[in-house]
């Protein structure tokens, strides 16, 4: 019986002395000495500034962070993350067994800016490679790989953010704007290699200030090398966007789309593109493209197809209006205009431009430089006979007439988007001109053959 006493003084003592600690330690952690401590071994690990508003700590729950900003690495401007609050609630138990498990890690309005600098080298890849370096430099200095049944592995059961941003910028300019992100997901880290999935919704993804899509979300999975979006449904211009996105993450940052419209109104595109309503209808598209940052790095192909639409005053049309000196080409009614294309190196390449109503057809090929906005193609325009009543008939010699019944005229235009130049005057001239030649020759020796 004494001994059992004993025993009971000594578990007391011990559980006061643990108690004690745990006490000492809660304290500590409060203080402002400790959070400078965590921020500077988090710069020294980062590389780069980082600063916390308010810093909660709670040894056997979590941490709160209020007013968390993560500076951008050397070479870029700015910050690269910042949130209103980070929450995470972990366990401490699974540490003996070398496992890091959180429970929840909750991220209030975050904003994550990525910056493709100098070189294509984005801002998150200078992170990643300083963490990579600090690991190698470790192993060097203890002369050999730590053994593998002392890594650790990772599990976030519970990953939620919640009003966020994500900003992609090409040097100094924005390639695209992700606002309004609500994400959940859970992941698992074991032997270095990551897997996850989860879930994601966004209010609007602005691309260029040119493309516009309305309520995005999409199941996503995630892994060391890549972000798969799959599928992607959202809404655009009063029609419907879907199909996947992949954001690879190594050995170096690129993307992949694979992307279908339906139904999409043309007039609102433009709206949101600030461009003039030159044509309305309904688009129909797909379209995949790939590449590691802005325009200069895109590649793809794609069909566009907008029915029962509408071209008004387009620099093209208003020059056919007046040469033909028909007022309705300034206003065509269409059944559908059809684009076929493939992009590479700024350049979009067009084989097949075709375009139909009751009155007209045009087709062509060419190439549209997208960095120069410009355009250069071969056209055929095919009217209606009625359509040419006012034209003289000596210039109607510059048109030939097909099997359908429709007058065809070959012509090339090229130059700037909003004001192209094409060389149908000069075919008209030279059209009247042999005209002119041949009433000529024949005046010059009526019935007579000409000499030989």
């Amino acid at each position: 019986m004494k001994r059992i006493k004993i025993l009971f003084v000594i578990i007391l003592l011990f559980g006061a002395l643990l108690g004690g600690g745990a006490l000492y330690l809660n304290s500590y952690v409060q203080t402002p000495a400790f959070k400078e401590r965590v921020l500077e071994r988090v710069r020294e690990a980062v590389g780069t500034d980082v600063t916390i508003d308010e810093l909660d700590v709670a040894l056997l729950s979590g941490v709160t962070l209020h007013g968390l900003t993560i500076a951008n690495p050397r070479g870029f401007a700015g910050n690269f993350f910042t949130a209103e609050e980070v929450v995470l609630r972990h366990r401490l138990w699974p540490l003996l067994s070398r496992r890091i498990e959180i429970d929840q890690l909750i991220v209030k309005r975050p904003t994550l800016r990525l910056i493709q600098g100098p070189k294509n080298v984005w801002n998150y890849e200078k992170f990643r490679n300083r963490m990579a370096r600090r690991a190698s430099l470790a192993r060097a200095v203890a002369y050999e790989p730590a053994p593998a049944d002392m890594t650790l592995d990772i599990t976030l059961s519970n990953i939620s953010a919640s009003d966020g941003d994500v900003i992609f910028f090409s040097g100094r300019r924005p390639l695209a704007r992700v606002e309004g992100i609500d994400l959940t997901a859970s992941l698992d880290m074991a032997e270095g290699s990551l897997k996850g999935h989860g879930r994601v919704k966004a209010e609007s993804i602005n691309v260029r200030d040119a493309l516009l899509v309305q309520k995005a979300a999409a199941p996503l999975s995630i892994s060391s090398e890549n972000v798969i979006f799959d599928p992607v449904t959202g809404a655009l211009a009063g029609g419907r966007l879907s199909g996947d996105v992949t954001l690879i993450l190594q050995p170096r940052f690129a993307y992949a789309m694979n992307l279908q419209v339906a139904n999409a109104r043309v007039d609102v595109l433009l709206e949101h593109a600030h461009a003039r309503p030159v044509i309305n209808g309904r688009l129909q598209a797909t379209t995949t493209l790939r590449g590691t940052g802005g325009l200069p790095t895109m590649k793809g192909e794609g069909r566009i197809k907008i029915v029962n639409g509408k071209l008004a005053e387009m620099p093209l049309q208003r020059i056919l209006a007046t040469l033909f000196q028909v007022p309705r080409l300034r206003h065509i009614a269409f059944d559908e205009c059809v684009v076929e294309f493939s992009l590479a190196n700024t350049v979009m390449r067009t084989p097949v431009v075709r375009l139909t109503s009751p009155e007209m057809r045009m087709t062509g090929q060419g190439t549209v430089s997208l960095a120069r906005r410009t355009l250069n193609h071969q056209m055929t325009l095919a009217l209606k006979k009625e359509m040419l009543t006012a034209i003289p008939r000596h210039i109607l010699t510059a048109f030939r007439e097909r099997e359908d019944g429709y007058l065809a005229l070959d012509f090339r235009v090229w130059g700037p988007y909003d004001a192209p130049k094409t060389d149908i005057q000069r075919r008209l001239i030279t059209g009247t001109a042999k005209q002119f030649l041949e009433k000529g020759l024949k005046k010059l020796f009526g019935r007579r053959s000409p000499p030989r």
